[in-house]
């Protein structure tokens, strides 16, 4: 339901009229939600079963309450029995052949329905995406659910089956009123999944395709009818955002709220939206694609159909109001919201030309698939533009590690250099699905240098290349050189490289899951532990975070212990201030500063002094420090939590100190390679011959300092296999 309400207004209204306007916006919403509620009928207000009352009413807030009337509601003049309902037909459908290399695509033209009990009825006509006269069509983004094809719909008055989870999809497309065009583009139906060349073929113009739709329907799947509070309120969010020309900040004041026609941030409403954030659709690979490439998005959860960026300003508006509203969400809905705000990031950064193709990789690593190929395939649509030359042709045939390698293979014979070097960061025995430091290298699935898309999730280390604004630029002004050599599945699979060595690894401290196994006697108690009653959602959130805050402190002791033998033994002498250097490595460098400040956060002036001030808050009954504030301090936690994710303290032969990859062991080197930003850990094989372990953050070369002293006679050849 929209509200065409006139912008650049917001400095002349007054709360009455922002009250009204949410009102009567409110008011209009219950009207046309009405419409569709009835049991029998698709567009019915219920009156086909009586004078009952209208379904749905406007939430009462102000002075002045709406109410919705029985004479208020649309009245369908609609029959009360289905005299000739569609039959199933028992012959199955059967797929003709399509020239996909020509564009040639297949869409829906859905048939309208009176009854919700009637058959889903379609025609499956064959159009060319790349027909500047070709019909308009939508393409629908939905949830695919379990694979039992138990489901029948009329496909060409033939027999198609379908599963649960896309039959309810199109009923609810079906019975959507609004304008929309003739045709619809279904992945599921539109492509013949058991021919597994014309799939190939097909996934090469996903991208095209939901590009050249003229609406994206993002469907988040079925919703209680409770829901509808929710719904009131993020139509009244969208309208009075309108009016005040999206001031979202004024809206933030909990005294304001009543005032500008919102419920304050205690109300049912603003938890009963957050269930919308549990929708799988959230979690899927396939999602980003759809939405980031679509020229228009509409949504639809249950009953109730909205415009995408309605539910956007809701959401970040609950984002503003952390402390009032996101600690009152459940995990899972966090979690949701969350990614919701990940696509929506992407989709603008993506728009604005800034993602490279490897950081949109690695930003979808917790999302779904079906499929595990689809880790890459489910983004093609995406990463194709930003490479070049010949196109990255899959094949579903292909075990998923060999498909991963041959795009990896691809990133290195077509894309610019810093693609190409960005690859060794988000590869290494330290991002594969299962530790590797105990199975002998020649049993992985891949090559050390081949990321594996599938053992990548928000629980890995950070990757240092992008943790922060400014890149590091550790090998700053060498050659830049590596290419791929030998074939999948061979001893002799390699890339070659250039590097220099900061020396073995000769100090180890331990690890989160060391410490968290370790037997550390420090424990929190909740308050719902202490108190012995069901735990609150604050409670909950409260204990996890505590726990973290331990298990870092654990971490950190042990860092610090490694820090100050290091120190009583004289290995730290390079650095002129070896505290200073342990507390700017907890950042991985990142303190905030220069070219790395952000507009929402204050710099890091003495990271030796923040640092202290975090290990005694942490050590406190009553710790004050917060996520999300931007106070130095609490900076400074939220960073080196970050950074010492999935990592060990380490110093090496040549006296540096670092952060290395948990699965590091003492004796590997740590290099700098030739034109790739951040030091590696490798572990050698034989001769020149090595595995890669992960990236690091090595205190003192970071910024060049030691690449720009060494000679170019210094740069040995390596190969990582």
């Amino acid at each position: 339901m929209d509200v065409d309400i006139p912008e650049g207004q917001g400095q002349q209204l007054t709360p009455e009229l922002l009250c009204a306007a949410a009102n009567i916006g409110s008011l209009m919403a219950a009207i046309s939600a009405s419409t569709v509620t009835c049991e029998l009928h698709e567009h019915c207000d219920g009156s086909c079963s009586g004078n009952g009352p209208v379904e749905f009413q406007p939430l009462q807030v102000g002075h002045h309450p709406y109410r919705a009337t029985v004479k208020d509601r649309i009245v369908f003049d609609l029959p009360l029995v289905q005299h000739n309902p569609t039959q199933i037909p028992s012959e199955d459908f059967q797929y003709t052949p399509i020239d996909s290399a020509s564009g040639e695509i297949r869409v829906l033209r859905l048939h309208e329905a009176v009854f919700r009990s009637d058959a889903v009825v379609a025609d499956l006509v064959t159009i060319n995406i790349r027909d500047a006269n070709r019909p308009h069509f939508g393409a629908l983004s939905y949830h695919w659910g379990e694979p039992v094809f138990d489901q029948a719909i009329v496909c060409n008055g033939k027999r198609l089956n379908i599963n649960a989870s896309l039959h309810a999809c199109l009923k609810r497309h079906r019975s959507d009123w609004l304008e929309k065009p003739e045709f619809l583009w279904v992945d599921a139906i539109s492509i013949n999944q058991r021919d597994a060349k014309e799939l190939n073929q097909q996934l090469l113009l996903m991208g095209d395709i939901y590009r050249g739709a003229q609406t994206v329907f993002v469907d988040f799947g079925d919703a209680p009818r409770e829901w509808y509070v929710g719904y009131d309120l993020m139509l009244r969010v969208r309208v009075i955002r309108k009016m005040l020309n999206e001031k979202v900040k004024e809206l933030v004041d909990e005294e304001l709220q009543e005032r500008v026609g919102l419920p304050p941030f205690s109300h049912v409403s603003w938890h009963n939206f957050g269930v919308i954030f549990t929708s799988s659709w959230l979690q899927r690979t396939w999602t980003i694609q759809e939405v980031v490439l679509a020229k228009n998005i509409r949504c639809r959860y249950g009953l109730f159909n909205f415009e995408w960026e309605a539910m956007i300003s809701m959401s970040h508006l609950m984002g503003l109001q952390s402390r009032q509203i996101m600690r009152n969400l459940l995990y899972h809905q966090m979690v949701g919201l969350l990614n919701l705000d990940r696509i929506m990031r992407i989709r603008l950064e993506f728009q604005a030309g800034r993602l490279p193709p490897l950081q949109l990789l690695w930003r979808t690593r917790d999302c779904e698939v079906s499929n595990p190929r689809d880790k890459v395939v489910g983004l093609l649509g995406m990463l194709l533009p930003t490479l070049t030359k010949a196109k990255f042709e899959p094949d579903y045939t292909w075990p998923t590690e060999e498909l991963f390698y041959h795009f990896a293979k691809y990133i290195l014979r077509n894309c610019n250099f810093p693609d190409r070097a960005a690859l060794l960061s988000f590869a290494g025995l330290s991002l594969r699905r299962k530790p590797q430091q105990d199975i002998p290298e020649v049993e992985t699935a891949l090559p050390s240098w081949v990321p594996d898309w599938l053992g990548h999730n928000s629980t890995k280390a950070a990757v240092f290349s992008i943790i922060r604004e400014k890149p590091f630029k550790a090998s700053k002004g060498t050659l830049p050189i590596m290419y791929a050599l030998g074939e999948y599945g061979t001893d002799e699979c390699f890339i070659t490289q250039i590097g220099y060595s900061l020396g073995k690894i000769t100090s180890l401290g331990k690890t989160e899951e060391e410490v968290r196994t370790g037997g550390s006697k420090e424990t929190t108690i909740g308050s719902s532990q202490a108190t012995k009653e069901l735990p609150t959602v604050q409670d909950t959130n409260s204990d996890a975070l505590r726990s973290t805050d331990l298990i870092w402190l654990q971490w950190y002791k042990d860092a610090a212990q490694v820090f100050q033998v290091a120190v009583s033994e004289e290995k730290l002498g390079r650095y002129e201030d070896p505290k200073s250097a342990f507390a700017i490595t907890l950042l991985a460098g990142d303190d905030y500063k220069g070219d790395n400040a952000t507009p929402t956060t204050n710099p890091i002036d003495d990271p030796s002094l923040s640092l202290a001030a975090v290990v005694a808050d942490i050590s406190s009954h009553h710790p004050r420090l917060e996520f999300g504030k931007a106070d130095p301090d609490s900076l400074y936690k939220n960073q080196a939590f970050v950074a010492c994710r999935g990592r060990r303290i380490a110093v090496t032969e040549q006296g540096y100190i670092g952060l290395v990859p948990a699965c590091s062991q003492v004796g590997d080197e740590v290099y700098l390679l030739g034109g790739v930003s951040v030091p590696f850990v490798l572990r050698k094989k034989n001769g020149n011959k090595f595995v890669l372990v992960g990236d690091s953050y090595v205190h003192g070369v970071m910024e060049g300092e030691v690449a720009e002293m060494i000679s170019t006679n210094d740069w040995a050849p390596i190969f990582i296999y």
